[in-house]
């Protein structure tokens, strides 16, 4: 009777361990479409190593003319001048690290907390980034 008790035993423990993998899964799968978003503004060297991200997903496509957009938003009181400085300085960046490939180039409204860039891959965002308020920084100098 004890055998039978410990072998019932056995497999609710086994389903509930498979229904636990499942739903690892299928938290997986719904991340995995879901752009990824800094709660703090990053650093130089963080914006270089998702903007390095970024272009080694687009070059991974199989559609190798896949379409990749950084939209520029600037942040609250912040100029306009700013935004275009921080987008020659993407621009340069882009240009130094992936020189037979141009992306899009946008700017955009401004948004109420810090300013943001917004990078799609064949429509798909993947990455919001917000910046450090009116503050221009230059992504060709920092590494990572």
């Amino acid at each position: 009777m004890t055998m039978k008790a410990s072998i019932r035993d056995h497999g609710t423990i086994l389903s509930q361990a498979f229904a636990c993998a499942m739903l690892l899964v299928v938290c997986a799968f719904s991340i995995k479409g879901q752009a990824y978003e800094s709660a703090s503004p990053i650093t130089c060297e963080e914006a270089v190593y998702h903007f390095s991200d970024a272009l080694l997903q687009q070059s991974k496509r199989k559609n190798k003319d896949a379409t990749m957009i950084m939209i520029l938003r600037p942040g609250a009181n912040e100029s306009s001048k700013i935004n275009a400085a921080r987008l020659r300085s993407i621009e340069a960046f882009v240009a130094n690290r992936k020189p037979d490939f141009t992306p899009l180039y946008a700017t955009s409204e401004r948004v109420q907390e810090n300013g943001v860039i917004d990078i799609f891959v064949e429509g798909v965002r993947i990455y919001r980034l917000p910046v450090i308020r009116k503050k221009n920084v230059d992504f060709t100098t920092c590494s990572v």
